[in-house]
């Protein structure tokens, strides 16, 4: 399955910066969860107001992945960091 995160950064928010660090963050998870695969930090390439700014992809190798990450300590941790960035989130979850 594949685990979707859209941010829409703060304004002022050092949207290269937030990339690398949320990627260094959430690729701790592979190894440390189980199922847990691989993860994607993209940037938006085309600026509009309704655009998001990051999509964070996340391949897992099920949903009992998925409920296992969402509570997982690393997810909090990276949770804590993106929080106070964003101004909106959205995820979308797909097998």
């Amino acid at each position: 399955m594949v685990h979707f995160v859209l941010v829409k950064l703060k304004e002022g928010e050092p949207c290269s910066e937030i990339r690398q660090r949320a990627h260094e963050l959430l690729s701790r998870c592979i190894g440390e969860i189980d199922g847990f695969e691989a993860v994607e930090v993209y940037v938006n390439c085309f600026e509009r107001e309704q655009n998001y700014d990051l999509m964070l992809e996340m391949r897992m190798k099920n949903d009992k992945t998925l409920k296992e990450y969402i509570p997982h300590r690393l997810h909090q941790e990276f949770v804590e960091y993106i929080n106070p960035k964003a101004a909106a989130k959205v995820t979308f979850d797909r097998e």
